[in-house]
């Protein structure tokens, strides 16, 4: 009888230490994909930038052309980790311009993609069976030309055109 109060005594005390760990690392996740989000946010508007002022298609901008034309701010994360900064860009014949991850973030920034995007379609899921992307709000595919760029599957994908 003892063995057996001990033993839900035991269980009940590892339950309230196990759950708030489960819940800050929740908290740590999403606070994670916020700051990703935001980061991709301020990458895409100096990529934005970077090609209104040039006006070039079929191209990607580095990070050297980024910041050399001082496109991209210095106060940002992005701008510190240089080239190791997890996103990359391309613009294709048509105007439009993609900004994608280099490899498949660890946790779902697509939420916070949309609610920086205020829902817009223009942010999209790539899907490498097909070739594909697609609006998570509609599940719409659209094909365009993404230059055959290395993105990985099921990678966020944030459109944008230049002024």
């Amino acid at each position: 009888m003892w063995n057996i109060v001990v033993i839900t005594v035991m269980a009940a005390l590892v339950g309230l230490y196990v759950l708030p760990s489960e819940r800050n690392m929740n908290s740590m996740r999403e606070m994670q994909a916020r700051e990703m989000a935001d980061s991709m946010g301020v990458y895409r508007q100096a990529v934005v930038r970077y090609f209104t002022a040039t006006g070039k298609l079929d191209w990607s901008a580095s990070m050297d052309e980024l910041k050399d034309g001082h496109y991209l701010p210095e106060w940002s994360s992005v701008y510190a980790q240089g080239d190791a900064a997890p996103w990359d860009n391309y613009r294709n014949a048509d105007g439009i311009i993609f900004i994608y991850p280099k490899v498949l973030p660890e946790t779902n920034i697509v939420p916070d993609l949309l609610a920086l995007a205020h829902n817009s379609v223009t942010v999209t899921v790539y899907r490498a069976a097909d070739n594909t992307l697609y609006s998570p709000g509609d599940n719409m595919p659209v094909t365009l030309d993404l230059g055959g760029k290395p993105i990985p599957d099921g990678a966020p994908v944030w459109m944008a055109a230049s002024h």
